[in-house]
């Protein structure tokens, strides 16, 4: 019996090498919608915060701000190439959400001229994320009607400032996407990545309409991991795995022919474990910045020292010795 979406036609003769039974089956194209995507970019003064082209001293200095606004133009150009139908918008983020470039849009030279006007030179003391969300909410008719899947992808730079929600929002109102990636300071006395971070998987939780939304966060200060995580969202949410199967992309360099990335016997329960000999790491569910923070949670990526992340389950087990050479995996798997 052919199964759905498959076509069954009988070429007969069947010979050495042919189809066992006579039959060529033709596997018809799965389509999903294009997708109308809402950039957020964060204007608070923290978002011209410095990066590095790489981790050395003479390494070029570039702000987190410059390095979204090329991330996302080469998110556009890569997204129009796997599909000519997908829109983009652009909404910024002081202490609440507004547009700053709408109706949807394909054309990436008037949305790259649109981003030049974006600076960051005010300091917010709150946000409110019920106002983004709603923002986007409005469009979500507009979407439908043409046919588009609706996104929202937030980026995040505030260190100290834990987003809240001014309205409620349903658990059963959820009619778009959201996926986020956080770029923050390492821990500090006078701010909380760790607090923001939670905040903002709770909320982004509460309004996406799938389970494989991806909340992405790295505080190395490095432009080659907003590049990294902004890579990974260009899978369609509708046919990407959920966050915690996500291992990708794997560290080459230490890639063994014979053994893979598997050192270990253990079992196929997929459960996490995470050690860090210089400090915490905590992935989805915890930031994963190193130093003097304890390692309490499961699958992030660890940064100072010599982190560990051992995968039980599909077991892999990483060790490096620098801040950009441990991926995690599992929750959050942030690989920075």
């Amino acid at each position: 019996m052919a199964a759905t979406g498959v076509q069954q036609k009988h070429v007969g003769g069947v010979g050495s090498g042919d189809v066992g039974d006579g039959f060529v089956y033709d596997l018809e194209h799965m389509r999903h919608s294009p997708e109308d995507i809402v950039f957020c970019l964060d204007v608070d003064s923290e978002a011209e915060g410095d990066m590095k082209s790489s981790g050395s001293k003479n390494a070029q200095v570039s702000t987190r701000l410059s390095a979204i606004k090329q991330a996302v133009i080469l998110f556009m150009y890569s997204k129009l190439d796997i599909d000519r139908r997908h829109r983009f918008a652009i909404a910024t983020l002081a202490d609440r959400a507004s547009w700053h470039l709408r109706p949807f849009t394909s054309d990436v030279d008037y949305v790259v001229r649109a981003m030049r006007d974006i600076s960051a030179t005010r300091c917010y003391d709150r946000c409110d994320l019920y106002s983004l969300f709603r923002l986007v909410y409005d469009e979500r008719q507009h979407s439908m009607n043409a046919g588009h899947y609706l996104r929202l992808i937030l980026i995040y730079c505030r260190s100290a400032v834990v987003p809240d929600m001014e309205g409620s929002w349903s658990r059963g109102s959820r009619h778009f996407m959201c996926d986020a990636i956080y770029l923050h300071d390492k821990p500090k006395p006078n701010n909380r990545p760790q607090q923001v971070f939670d905040a903002l998987v709770e909320k982004i939780e509460l309004v996406s309409n799938s389970d494989t939304a991806y909340i992405f966060e790295s505080s190395n200060g490095l432009p080659r991991t907003l590049f990294k995580h902004m890579c990974l969202l260009l899978t369609h949410p509708l046919q990407r795995c959920v966050q915690e199967d996500l291992d990708t992309p794997r560290d080459l360099a230490k890639w063994d022919p014979t053994k893979g990335y598997c050192n270990s016997g253990a079992g196929s329960s997929g459960r996490v474990v995470v050690t860090n000999l210089g400090g915490g790491g905590n992935g989805r569910g915890g930031t994963s910045d190193g130093g003097a923070a304890p390692g309490n949670g499961i699958g992030g990526a660890t940064h100072a020292g010599h982190g560990m992340v051992v995968v039980l389950g599909p077991s892999r087990t990483q060790q490096g010795a620098d801040d950009d050479s441990s991926p995690g995996y599992g929750h959050g798997a942030a690989t920075t």
